[in-house]
């Protein structure tokens, strides 16, 4: 039995696109630079470190922005969709592996668009509202808690930071790149394996 645990923004749901919306439409009320529709997909090719310099935000601010970040996508979370593949990639996952998920978006959202699928009931552990920058300390707190074995381990991320992460703790770290980063830049962050298309995933995952 493995364990699998996953990011929900650009992993699981489809959202980048909601998050391109929030940026242009409410920059004034987040504190950020107002950005071209141009502007924002180079956002792709970015830490998240990177992003927060772009848009503006300094360092002080970042718990403000991120904290009405959250409250704007809580009340559009209706506008949430996962990709179509997940759930019956997740049904047969939660057969024989233990998965879950690790967030920084809020509980309240995240339940809804799990709900609205029909697969919440299928994750064994929900942790949301991380910090921006707190994914390793609690990935690291989860695996002792749970005591998972990091070789059977398995972090699934679209962000360059979700592969630090998991490498800090010494896990194995699956990195898509369909959501908020890009290939190229997934790539410099060195994962144990870049997948492009749901297909690599399902051969990955399904025949542990």
């Amino acid at each position: 039995m493995a364990n699998y645990i996953f990011d929900f923004d650009g992993t699981i749901a489809d959202s980048f696109s909601l998050a391109c919306s929030i940026l242009m439409n409410h920059a004034e009320y987040l504190g950020c630079k107002q950005l071209s529709t141009a502007e924002l997909l180079t956002l792709k090719d970015m830490h998240v470190r990177e992003v927060l310099k772009y848009l503006e935000v300094p360092f002080w601010r970042v718990a403000l922005f991120v904290r009405k970040l959250r409250k704007i996508t809580h009340e559009r979370a209706d506008e949430i969709n996962i990709f179509p593949e997940w759930p019956m990639i997740l049904k047969q996952l939660s057969l024989n592996h233990k998965i879950g998920l690790i967030s920084s978006n809020s509980h309240e959202a995240i339940e809804f668009v799990l709900r609205k699928h029909h697969i919440l009931n299928l994750f064994d552990f929900i942790y949301c509202n991380k910090p921006l920058f707190g994914k390793k300390r609690c990935l690291n707190k989860l695996i002792k808690q749970k005591a998972f074995n990091p070789t059977e381990t398995y972090y699934v991320g679209d962000e360059v930071r979700d592969v630090e992460a998991a490498q800090a703790v010494k896990i194995n770290s699956i990195a898509v790149s369909w959501g908020f980063n890009s290939s190229d830049r997934l790539k410099q962050a060195k994962p144990s394996q870049l997948i492009s298309n749901f297909g690599e995933l399902e051969s990955i995952v399904l025949d542990e």
